[in-house]
């Protein structure tokens, strides 16, 4: 019996430093002697657990902030470059808002036998259909630039021609 009040004695101690119920711990130690003191050692310390977690919320929180705070840095950068692009574009008397490529043609077009139906962009408005021989014929002509943006069926946006195996 005095084997047993000391072993529970041990746990309750043990238990205590460890965050966990003392007097739980003791009727245990009372009761099964060595093994509630066993359980305790392998058992992981509820006090460093508590204390990790609490660490990894701050960190957490602090990292929210410096989120926030990139994302407000972004925010206002993006506001004063649009700004700045506006700007320009009333005194340039131009709305490169606006400006976007053609859009796509609305209905499928049928091919040839030759070759591919392409279409190319000529000052924002969309050319062709013009087989891919015609439209190489252009490129390297000099008649259309390189960077002018073409199409065809199966391609899934506006693409300059330098860009496309085809045409270079």
């Amino acid at each position: 019996m005095e084997f047993s009040f000391l072993f529970a004695i041990i746990c309750a101690v043990l238990a205590h430093s460890r965050g966990r119920s003392a007097i739980g711990w003791f009727i245990l130690g009372l009761i099964f002697m060595f093994l509630p003191l066993i359980a305790l050692v392998i058992l992981p310390d509820l006090n460093e657990e508590k204390a990790r977690t609490e660490r990894m919320r701050g960190d957490a929180d602090r990292l929210d902030e410096k989120v926030r705070q990139e994302r407000q840095r972004r925010e206002a950068f993006e506001d004063h470059a649009l700004a700045r692009l506006d700007a320009h574009d009333r005194n340039a008397g131009i709305d490169t808002r606006a400006a976007a490529p053609p859009p796509l043609p609305a209905t499928p077009v049928a091919r040839e036998l030759e070759a591919e139906i392409w279409f190319y962009e000529d000052a924002g408005a969309s050319r062709g259909p013009i087989t891919e021989s015609e439209l190489r014929r252009k490129l390297d002509g000099g008649e259309i630039p390189r960077g002018t943006l073409v199409w065809c069926e199966g391609m899934t946006d506006w693409t300059p021609a330098r860009r496309v195996s085809s045409l270079a």
